[in-house]
């Protein structure tokens, strides 16, 4: 074997050995395509909206032990898909063959949203398969028009399939651009964060849940109607995203 030889094979085996390391690296900002505006199978059944109620007046926080906390409603509910004893201390949500923008939600779980400003987060745990799968947290308005900010299905450069955060702004149906497609280095577990200040939403992630990296912000003047999870668009196939816990905090 000439010695040429031998070290483009040295270097092509340090390259897999990097490539197959499960070391978390930070968020990288990329320039990626945008989200597909891909139309869903259609559903059977038109969901109904659970109507509102009163807004937590204090900081909430569920952590998803065996019950749901006071407060929750379902958007969409559809019984006998999600569980709170297939993963004990998580809410198990699957990414079904619905979204937020064609006005059929399924599985959306939520509290009314606080007026004025507010804070929420989550942890989950996904490793989305097929395009175009996504799971984490939402600020829901009506249907067509919210936001939403979680790990999703897409392939981004230099990495493996189904390694970036979105956050997704819907205006009437129609995704407004950018997604803010984040690289986070091929986690399964995903810290997340979305903040209101006015009509500015800011996203952020985070590789342990105390230090934070900023992923983008929008404007919108939607008003937030609720807050909560979201798991959906798996149009292809489906994945069960599993959320440890949520939290919602009042803002000045």
């Amino acid at each position: 074997m000439s010695k040429r030889t031998w070290i483009a094979l040295s270097v092509l085996l340090i390259a897999s050995l990097a490539c197959g390391s499960s070391s978390p690296v930070a968020p990288t900002a990329l320039a990626l395509p945008p989200t597909p505006d891909f139309a869903p199978q259609p559903l059977p059944v038109e969901p109904p909206v659970s109507a509102g109620g009163s807004a937590p007046a204090a900081p909430f926080r569920d952590d998803f032990d065996g019950a749901l906390a006071t407060g929750w409603q379902w958007i969409g509910e559809d019984t006998g898909t999600w569980s709170l004893t297939s993963a004990p201390g998580y809410m198990r949500l699957p990414a079904g063959n619905s979204d937020i923008k064609g006005g059929a939600p399924r599985n959306l779980l939520v509290l009314p949203a606080p007026q004025g400003n507010f804070e929420i987060t989550t942890s989950v745990r996904f490793t989305p398969t097929a395009p175009f799968q996504i799971a984490g947290l939402l600020i829901y308005d009506s249907p067509g028009n919210a936001l939403q900010f979680g790990p999703a299905y897409s392939t981004c450069p230099g990495t493996f399939d189904g390694q970036c955060v979105y956050f997704d702004n819907y205006q009437g149906g129609q995704i407004v651009q950018p997604n803010f497609g984040t690289d986070v280095g091929g986690l399964i577990l995903s810290y997340l964060k979305l903040r209101r200040s006015g009509s500015s939403y800011t996203a952020y992630f985070s590789l342990d849940g105390t230090n934070w990296q900023e992923i983008g912000t929008h404007q919108s003047s939607l008003t937030p109607q609720y807050v909560g999870l979201i798991a959906a668009q798996g149009y292809q196939a489906q994945e069960s995203a599993d959320f440890d816990y949520f939290t919602l905090t009042p803002l000045p």
